[in-house]
């Protein structure tokens, strides 16, 4: 498992928040929004955690 700092992981939060109000807007039919967020904020997560991991680089080298 990914070993992230604190900057690190309100980074990749924040990513996941903004992309999942986006979605959440575009999105017309409420009936399946439910299921379409799931794995819209999985997917965005896995992305926040790599791009949080290049921009912001542990200085540790644990």
């Amino acid at each position: 498992m990914a070993k992230l700092s604190v900057k690190q992981q309100l980074l990749a939060t924040f990513i996941v928040f903004v992309v999942s109000i986006v979605v959440a807007i575009a999105t017309p039919w409420n009936q399946y929004k439910t299921l379409f967020m799931t794995p819209v904020i999985v997917f965005s997560a896995f992305v926040g955690t790599l791009i949080s991991k290049k921009i912001l680089k542990n200085d540790d080298k644990s």
